[in-house]
C-alpha cells in the first residue's frame, strides 16, 4: 500500500472484481433438468415425515430443536 497508495490499492482491487465478473460470464455451465416429480406435495411431505419416524438420530435432533425453542 506504501507504494501505490490507497487510490492504487482500491483501483487494484476493482481490477479483481472486475477479472472476476469477465471470468464468471465466460464459464459454460451444463443445462439443469429438473428431476420429475413423484407424488403430490402432500405425498412428499409424509414421505419426508416417515423418514424422519425411521431416523432416530434426527428424530432425537429435531426433539431437541423443538424443546430448545419450545415449539
Amino acid at each position: 500500500m506504501g507504494s501505490v497508495g490507497a487510490a492504487g490499492c482500491f483501483a487494484l482491487q476493482a481490477a479483481g472484481f472486475v477479472w472476476a465478473l469477465i471470468m464468471t460470464g465466460q464459464m459454460q455451465l451444463p443445462e439443469r433438468v429438473a428431476p420429475a416429480r413423484k407424488g403430490t406435495a402432500l405425498h412428499s411431505l409424509l414421505e419426508g415425515f416417515g423418514y424422519v419416524r425411521s431416523q432416530p438420530e434426527i428424530l432425537a435432533y429435531l426433539e431437541d430443536v423443538a424443546e430448545k425453542y419450545e415449539i
